[in-house]
């Protein structure tokens, strides 16, 4: 049975170079920004696989997670003294993380997040029982759970997530409701977000809501909107890093990074690389965090690059 592939299903993109006359505000937004560029018309670095891949050193992923997401707290209090109130009301406090995630351009807007973070965690939405940042920091036992969260609701988050999106290749229904985010065989950072909008529900709306439920249940009130919102900005870039296409040796950050890596769980840009390149419908790396789950589930894939990295050139992820 023959099969004909569909004009949309191309990953081509020429509409840069076609009529200007039926472009819409957004591409001519869009254009701008391209052309403007200063490596627009530099042809694109073709590298061997079996060459030398640098990796990035390993505490200055923290540094850049922990600098956005301990900055929008700050700013949080700064609102807080400068008004004299108590608590911001929960649509400010939405406002501040939304726009943070615009600014420091961790991947794509998600709403969605936010918005959860807001009307679950944030504590009476402005009441008599909201807490300010000031006042959860200035515990020492805050620090200690911070990190507990941040390793726990990362492996968490990444088993939802993992048995999610292996459904969305099991389950045939599904997967038409994933089969346009894997018409890219290449990952990048704008295409992280090419998928159907059923999708797109599932990833920022019921995964995080389910991690949530999870570590409410598990610690508590201890885990509480401040340590959402960190370990949120955890997930942001490693879905982001994940998703680049970058070729180095990046590890996700997390509280636990030394624990998977010891043990070779580790997940790396390459892996998530492989579940597009390689696969399809039928496909493996299903984990977006740590490789824990699909080792245990024997659905990891054999890395073809990383093999090669050169420890001897490390790569300092910028802070800006």
């Amino acid at each position: 049975m023959s099969t004909h592939a569909s004009v949309k299903d191309s990953m081509k993109s020429t509409w840069l170079h076609g009529d200007r006359s039926r472009w819409k505000w957004s591409h001519k937004l869009l254009a701008g920004q391209l052309t403007a560029h200063p490596e627009y018309d530099v042809d694109i670095p073709v590298h061997a696989k079996t060459g030398p891949m640098p990796v990035v050193a390993g505490w200055t992923p923290h540094v850049f997670v922990l600098l956005r997401a301990l900055g929008t707290m700050l700013a949080h209090q700064v609102l807080l003294r400068v008004t004299g109130w108590r608590a911001l009301p929960a649509w400010l406090a939405f406002g501040l993380s939304t726009v943070d995630r615009v600014a420091v351009s961790l991947g794509k807007l998600m709403l969605g997040r936010a918005g959860l973070t807001v009307l679950l965690a944030y504590g009476g939405g402005g009441g008599a029982d909201a807490t300010a940042p000031l006042d959860v920091a200035a515990d020492s036992a805050w620090w200690a759970w911070l990190a507990v969260h941040i390793g726990v609701y990362t492996l968490a988050l990444d088993f939802f997530f993992y048995w999610y999106h292996r459904a969305m290749h099991d389950v045939p229904a599904l997967w038409k409701l994933h089969r346009r985010h894997h018409l890219t065989k290449h990952p990048n950072a704008m295409l992280t977000g090419y998928a159907d909008d059923e999708q797109e529900m599932g990833d920022i709306l019921l995964i995080p809501l389910l991690t949530y439920v999870a570590m409410r249940a598990a610690f508590g009130d201890r885990f509480d909107f401040y340590h959402w919102w960190v370990c949120q900005v955890y997930v942001l870039f490693t879905e982001s890093a994940g998703h680049s296409g970058v070729r180095l040796l990046l590890n996700p950050p997390s509280t636990l990074d030394w624990l998977w890596d010891r043990f070779g769980l580790a997940l790396a840009v390459e892996d998530h690389d492989m579940h597009h390149r390689r696969g399809s419908k039928k496909s493996f790396n299903y984990g977006k965090q740590t490789l824990v789950w699909d080792h245990l589930f024997g659905t990891v894939y054999p890395r073809e690059e990383t093999p090669h990295v050169d420890r001897t050139k490390v790569v300092w992820f910028p802070m800006v």
